[in-house]
């Protein structure tokens, strides 16, 4: 299987991690892969969750805007197996939407945020067709 995650720089709360570590578990076969933005925050915190079950983690790193130079929002998560060249944020979530059989989201807000990097994604999951999971906080 192969899944992307989008979520936010705050990083996930409890709850979030729990579930999103419960639906990396049943989702895993030999060979899945985790698809991550590479933010600091939930991004890491969830790759870290993916290399623990065992997927095969790609980064996939973004900057704002078109500064290819601005990487502060960066993670350098130490466990990514491939790391793919760094693009603008909303270029990088459709690459990540696109290369993944399904998404999983973990926004900060409960309900939908038109300036939101992570509901864009979210948004372009569902309307891509792609199954979409969003773990919200509690």
């Amino acid at each position: 299987m192969k899944v992307g995650f989008t979520g936010s720089r705050i990083g996930l709360n409890s709850v979030q991690r729990e579930i999103v570590r419960k639906i990396l578990v049943h989702h895993f076969t030999h060979g899945s892969e985790f698809r991550h933005g590479e933010c600091v925050g939930s991004d890491v915190e969830a790759a870290a969750i993916a290399k623990r079950i065992g997927y095969k983690v790609i980064a996939y790193p973004g900057y704002p805007g078109n500064n290819p130079r601005n990487l502060q929002f960066r993670g350098h998560f130490a466990g990514n197996d491939v790391v793919m060249p760094p693009s603008e944020f909303i270029t990088r979530n459709r690459l990540i939407v696109d290369a993944s059989e399904m998404l999983i989201g973990a926004p900060k807000e409960l309900t939908e945020v038109l300036r939101s990097g992570t509901w864009a994604a979210i948004r372009y999951a569902l309307k891509s067709g792609k199954p979409t999971m969003v773990v919200h906080r509690s």
